[in-house]
């Protein structure tokens, strides 16, 4: 019988811990885990395009000196400052070449010079990763992310270099990419802005940045690029990359040794800069818990993989003088492959609460992202509407814990600076304020947590490129569309959605990005008179004039409504007709989105029923194939004319009855709503409609989805359709082939 790893409890033989301990082993059959290139795909055009399409104007170089970029980003701790030291001559046997490669081990043997005196505990190792192709974080992102190898890696702190022997992103702190000559550097000025070589530098970047900031689940993450004997320090989170200035690190060996310091030593008193203080690692005795309550409330086992993906994650509680609520996240529903935007994840969660509480070990979605700041706020949308229905929400999710960190964490640093209506000045506060004067020194509140991104200041863009770091609670949770166990519970399922967006905009919330993420069919277990529920509220619009029964606080104060609602959102297949037409912004109304519910029915009809169409490849296809606007307006004009209503579903009238009654009712409001009220697109009619459909006979029994067609990026299932365009068009072309690698996926959990 195999012996168990003591820090998480798996089995040894074929197992990797996750936190390293002394009990982990390599896994038998990763002894040859060497791929060559081809493998990982980097090479292709769509990869390629797609990473310099969202790299494109989010990598801004600090204008200050090295040591200024040092104390802004990554300040010295109060409590452990560096210890005087001369490292002169630590990097003198890197040799000047231009076979990067001979670089490697002097770089090592500098580093480990560095970092000699930084306590066992804390010392980072070095280790070379070039020959390695590292997988993905987590298996739900292997579609999305191809195998890497950086040049070298650190281990996060106190670990040894055993430890990266089978290197996983889950043990590695940072990662260091070398090229051989200055002139590589990609911010270099007075070089080629646009070269392949530039790009494909900042490329690697952002990719070991990402896989960093997926498998930590940080906040933000800091990585090193060595061009010869110059080299910059690159700060990512999720709004962008703060480079340092290039600095000579043969002259001054010291940066390194400053950063490397700092790095194990932050202010936070955490393990490492950059790490979220809301989220731990659990422990063995965390997960006997969780298994135990998973056989006793659902006869369930703990999830495959839940101990490698499995934090403890804090979310704010309602009440904000209360303790945060703790949640062990067991399963990874989702997450979003993107480095820079949103970074939606979500998790099922279990509540720790006490021994005994009925609410202890009971399921939750969690779902975190982070939010543009000049988007109204998802837990604000789901406030009011569970403000506004209470007990009586339908086809909704309901929201129960949760909201902007940023803004829950610089409350409880307020409560502790505050000491009889004096600032005290803790040790975090005098690492960001210490080294700053003029502008920087004023608003010190806001800038103490790290749930604020700052990149978007750096680079003096607009405030609304800003993001927030938003994480909530809810009870309904939800599995994709695309898994339903007959054509009838689907419909009933999109049926519910409607009437729930319908809800949403009686309180005055317009959801506007309808997809197949966005509308789920809720999980067996869950207790709701609903089938199914529309999700994912992030770029709602709330309108300012709350109901009576929502409190002021629910209520959105950003743009004017027209502006907002001009604002072009959605996920690009499900847009309606016209606001792909259009050449400049047009007020977003309810029957797009109910356009949108049908270009959803469409999706599903064709990917998982035994439909088919006299015209395949001028079908249903081309309408979701095309990523250009003119192209797939154009395609959806031609099926609302005539294609649509050839759509053939054998052996299920009412599916079929549906199709073609739907397409009718957007055809005759594809410009505007009809004035006959009896055909207009309004909720009222494709809610009788849909009701119509359901009660007829001729249902099929157990007519599950069929995931055996393939879509036309090539994937084997389609609950991952693509991204949310926002109408930038300037990127529209690049999207096209962004998508294919970037797929956005089926969100199964609520909001």
């Amino acid at each position: 019988m195999s012996s168990l790893c003591t820090c998480c409890s798996a089995a040894i033989p074929n197992h990797v811990c996750p936190f390293f301990c002394s009990s982990a082993r390599k896994p038998k059959d990763n002894s040859t885990y060497v791929t060559d290139c081809a493998q990982t795909a980097h090479g292709r055009p769509a990869h390629k395009t797609g990473w310099d399409s969202e790299n494109d104007g989010n990598f801004v170089v600090y204008s200050g000196t090295i040591d200024a970029y040092l104390n802004r980003f990554l300040p010295d701790s109060p409590d452990n400052p560096l210890p005087k030291r001369d490292v002169s001559g630590a990097f003198n046997k890197v040799p000047k070449t231009t076979v990067e490669k001979d670089m490697y081990l002097p770089l090592q043997r500098g580093l480990r010079k560095e970092v000699s005196d930084i306590p066992s505990s804390k010392r980072p190792a070095f280790v070379d990763t070039s020959a390695q192709r590292i997988p993905a974080p987590f298996p739900s992102l292997e579609e999305d992310i191809r195998d890497t190898g950086p040049d070298l890696s650190s281990t996060l702190p106190g670990k040894k270099e055993a430890t990266l022997k089978v290197a996983i992103w889950f043990g590695i702190g940072t990662v260091i990419e070398i090229k051989a000559t200055e002139a590589q550097d990609p911010l270099k000025e007075g070089g080629r802005e646009g070269s392949e070589t530039r790009r494909e530098t900042k490329r690697q970047l952002a990719i070991n940045a990402r896989n960093l900031l997926h498998a930590h689940l940080h906040t933000h993450v800091f990585i090193i690029g060595i061009y010869g004997f110059t080299a910059r320090i690159y700060r990512f989170d999720r709004a962008g990359c703060i480079a340092s200035p290039s600095f000579n690190y043969c002259e001054r060996p010291e940066i390194f040794r400053m950063f490397f310091w700092r790095l194990v030593h932050p202010p936070s008193g955490l393990s490492i800069a950059g790490a979220d203080p809301t989220v731990s690692q659990p422990m063995a005795s965390d997960w006997k818990w969780a298994s135990k309550v998973l056989r006793e409330k659902y006869s369930e086992e703990l999830p495959q993989g839940a101990r490698q993906v499995g934090r403890w994650l804090a979310i704010p509680s309602k009440d904000p003088n209360a303790a945060p609520e703790r949640f062990l996240a067991i399963e990874l529903r989702f997450i979003n492959s993107n480095l820079f935007g949103r970074a939606t994840t979500v998790w099922i969660a279990l509540r720790r609460t006490t021994d005994g509480d009925l609410d202890d070990g009971v399921k939750y979605a969690v779902k975190d992202s982070w939010r543009q700041q000049i988007r109204p706020s998802e837990t604000a949308c789901l406030e009011r509407l569970a403000e506004e229905y209470k007990s009586d929400l339908y086809g909704l999710p309901d929201f129960k814990f949760g909201g902007d960190l940023s803004v829950w964490e610089a409350r409880q640093w307020s409560q502790k600076l505050t000491v009889t209506g004096n600032v005290r000045r803790s040790p975090r506060l005098v690492a960001k304020t210490g080294n700053m004067s003029g502008d920087e020194a004023v608003p010190v509140l806001p800038h103490i947590t790290c749930h604020q991104t700052v990149s978007a200041k750096v680079a003096k863009k607009d405030i609304c490129y800003e993001r927030c770091h938003m994480r909530f609670a809810t009870q309904c949770i939800g599995r994709p569309l695309s898994t339903f166990s007959s054509t009838k519970e689907m419909v009933t399922a999109i049926k519910d959605a409607v009437i729930g967006h319908q809800n949403a905009w009686n309180a005055g919330v317009l959801h506007r990005d309808i997809s197949a993420g966005n509308v789920l069919i809720v999980e067996d277990h869950v207790e709701k008179p609903f089938k199914g529920f529309l999700s994912d509220f992030d770029y709602s619009y709330m309108k300012v004039n709350a109901p009576p029964t929502v409190s002021p606080q629910a209520a959105h104060d950003g743009t004017s409504d027209d502006t907002q609602l001009k604002q072009r959102t959605g996920t690009y297949h499900f847009m309606s007709l016209q606001i792909l037409e259009a050449s400049s912004g047009i007020k977003h109304e309810v029957r797009h989105d109910l356009e949108s519910f049908y270009w959803l029915l469409i999706w599903i009809i064709y990917w998982h029923t035994k439909c088919t169409h006299p015209l395949e490849h001028s079908g249903p296809l081309r309408i979701f194939k095309h990523l250009d606007d003119n192209d797939c307006a154009d395609a959806k004009l031609a099926w609302f004319t005539r294609r649509g209503r050839d759509l053939i579903i054998p052996g299920n009238p009412p599916l079929a009855w549906l199709a073609s009654r739907w397409v009718d009712l957007c055809a005759t409001n594809k410009d505007q709503e009809h004035e006959d009220s009896t055909r207009a697109l309004t909720h009222a009619n494709v809610l009788d409609m849909l009701n119509t459909a359901l009660g007829m006979d001729g249902w099929p029994i157990g007519d599950a989805a069929q995931q055996g067609k393939r879509p036309f990026n090539g994937r084997a299932t389609t609950d991952k359709p693509p991204a949310a365009s926002t109408g930038q068009k300037r990127r529209m072309q690049h999207d096209a082939m962004r998508l294919s690698k970037r797929s956005r996926l089926d969100c199964a959990s609520a909001g």
